[in-house]
């Protein structure tokens, strides 16, 4: 099938009726701008003037120039012409186009083809993606975020009122697990808390468990704090505030760390616009106060103090020092040296601690250093040996490939300070590689589909016809998976990997028949092929029909957590359907057609002159002698 060089399209009937776009024709036609394909509209209706049209179509979210809309059939060949196209024109709707492309001198496209680039573009530009299907587990995780210095008290009322808002709000909730403090986040998780709901069985309730998620982000609030909602299964790593748990992570590097949190604020803004995304949190948001010792170099220096002698007398004096080990009947007891407690709990004490310098001498580090308040990170994450703050944010209602696009797309419109860079991790990194390698999977499994057959057939052009069914189960996966709303992600695309397999059984049945009664048997084209087509009917429809009803019960998702299985076994329903379907039809027509193609070819070849043997001619010359 050779590729459309060109589009032309009916205005009136293919890209809109009245005043609304028909489904997918700004999809279809975003792709063929991507793709560099020039396309034209005709319309017959000369009311409004090209200028008009063009504003009209832009309005319903359609690319259009003012060069590309022509008013009459007549004068399209004009704009054909100026083209310049070296390959056939595809016509989508309209009686009179078809001769406007002919006029012009361009040959057009098949309908067959047209069909395929039509529908298949249309639907695979309507599907949503993401890397594993959304799955109700029915579960719900809410993470909560205290102002610094809240109260174990305060805390324990706030989050008595939150368990009530959630009794209240979602009657579904089975179990709730509170955990709050330090001993369920570690060191500085004092003011964070986190909300663990188990919801009823899914048959015993009548919302999804996103909508009931939805629900409770409208419901739970904290004053001075933030609270975040999650539903995936791994959503409770969430509660370490962590990287690589949520849909959506955006990473900030940079060597700065407070110029990096001012980014990953505005970062953490940008994505509370993205419709969808829901929850933005930064991953480091929680400071620790902390106790900054400032050293005045040059009364160290005059003194005989380097800052790393300094840095070391603190840290054996606050933190100790494993000194030696004790060992009695066996057991080895760690000595650690340090100050006693009333020695190091003000700052003053601090000041007060002894610093030896080189010539035996005690100085106080008051002499030599000042104390400063601050507040500093808790921890600092690297990633390829640079400094990373995380942003991270759920999805709701929305596709994680569509957000994902939009969020690049804002990221890129960032300014930012000199040493920084954002970019999208995590999950979109995962995805990536995956797409990648199921698209190696996907070719590599036609190449060795291709060869068998090859084999079998002892031929290279049958094989060729049997795999032109495999574009047409495509189209038929992606129109599935657009009807019931899936989007294209690990399992389905999974599905179209063993599509590339089973689509091609009917079309080898059929063509193992033709080639019998034709080639081996000696009976007509088109008697065989009409004989073949009558007689493997009935086991094509069979064989797409038992495969079909076996995936039936897994693509209707019945229970809980078959969302994850329901992708593939619906691409290879619509996929296998519609090829079948197509078989029936395009791989008697291709083989009619290349068989004539051989024919016309022969009859071209000059016919093969006898051979004259030397003697037989001189015997023949002299018997009349005889």
């Amino acid at each position: 099938m050779n590729r459309p060089r060109g589009v032309v399209l009916d205005l009136d009937g293919v890209v809109y009726r009245g005043r609304e776009a028909l489904p997918g024709a700004a999809e279809f036609l975003a792709w063929l701008r991507e793709e560099e394909v020039p396309f034209a509209f005709v319309t017959n209706n000369s009311t409004r003037t090209p200028r008009q049209y063009v504003e009209h179509l832009r309005q319903l979210g359609i690319p259009a120039e003012e060069g590309q809309v022509v008013t009459s059939a007549l004068c399209a060949a004009e704009v054909l012409r100026s083209w310049n196209l070296q390959g056939p024109v595809l016509v989508v709707g309209g009686r009179g186009l078809r001769e406007a492309v002919l006029e012009a001198g361009y040959a057009l496209a098949e309908d067959g083809d047209a069909a395929a680039v039509v529908v298949g573009a249309a639907s695979f530009r309507l599907l949503g993606s993401e890397l594993i299907p959304q799955v109700d587990e029915g579960e719900i995780f809410a993470f909560v975020q205290f102002p610094q210095g809240t109260s174990l008290d305060a805390m324990d009322r706030q989050l008595q009122s939150l368990e009530a808002a959630v009794r209240q709000a979602a009657p579904e909730v089975e179990l709730l697990t509170v955990a709050s403090g330090t001993a369920a986040f570690g060191p500085g998780g004092g003011a964070r808390a986190s909300l663990r709901m188990r919801l009823v069985p899914k048959s015993q309730r009548t919302r999804s468990t996103e909508e009931v998620a939805a629900s409770l982000r409208r419901v739970l609030a904290v004053p001075g704090g933030r609270v975040g909602i999650r539903t995936s299964a791994g959503a409770f790593n969430i509660f370490r505030f962590g990287a690589g748990t949520d849909p959506i992570a955006v990473e900030v590097r940079g060597f700065d760390l407070r110029e990096g949190m001012r980014v990953a604020e505005r970062v953490r803004a940008m994505l509370e616009e993205v419709p969808g995304v829901t929850d933005a949190t930064i991953a480091r948001e929680e400071q620790a106060p902390e106790l900054a010792v400032r050293v005045d170099l040059e009364k160290a220096a005059s003194l005989g103090l380097t800052a790393s002698r300094i840095a070391s007398a603190l840290e054996t004096a606050v933190g100790g020092k494993s000194a030696t080990l004790f060992r009695q009947s066996g057991t080895e007891v760690e000595v650690v040296v340090r100050l006693q407690e009333q020695a190091r709990r003000l700052a003053q004490d601090v000041l007060a601690i002894p610093i030896v310098t080189g010539t035996g001498r005690q100085v106080a580090l008051g002499q030599v250093a000042t104390l400063v308040r601050d507040l500093g990170p808790a921890q600092i994450a690297r990633r390829g040996r640079q400094r990373v703050i995380t942003v991270t944010a759920g999805l709701s209602g929305r596709d994680f490939g569509s957000a994902a696009e939009e969020i690049r797309e804002r990221l890129s419109r960032m300014s930012l300070p000199p040493g920084f860079s954002v970019s999208l991790s995590d999950e979109y990194e995962e995805q990536q590689r995956a797409n990648r390698g199921l698209a190696v999977g996907f070719l590599l499994a036609v190449l060795l589909v291709y060869a068998v057959m090859a084999v079998q057939f002892e031929r290279l052009l049958e094989p060729l016809l049997i795999m032109a069914s495999v574009p047409f189960a495509l189209v038929g996966a992606f129109l599935m998976l657009w009807a019931t709303g899936t989007t294209l992600n690990v399992q389905s695309l999974i599905g179209l990997i063993v599509l590339a397999g089973v689509v091609v059984n009917n079309a080898i049945v059929l063509m193992d028949f033709i080639l019998q009664r034709h080639r081996d048997e000696g009976l007509p084209l088109y008697e065989a092929v009409v004989e073949a087509a009558s007689a493997r009917l009935r086991p094509v429809l069979m064989t797409t029909l038992t495969t079909v009803l076996a995936l039936v019960p897994a693509a209707v998702g019945l229970g809980e957590g078959a969302e994850l299985q329901a992708p593939l076994a619906r691409s290879v329903i619509g996929g296998l359907t519609l090829s079948t379907l197509v078989t029936l039809v395009l791989i008697p027509t291709l083989y009619v057609a290349v068989e004539e193609l051989r024919q016309r070819r022969r009859a071209l070849q000059p016919a093969p002159r006898p051979a004259v043997v030397a003697g037989a001619s001189r015997e023949a010359k002299g018997s009349p002698g005889a």
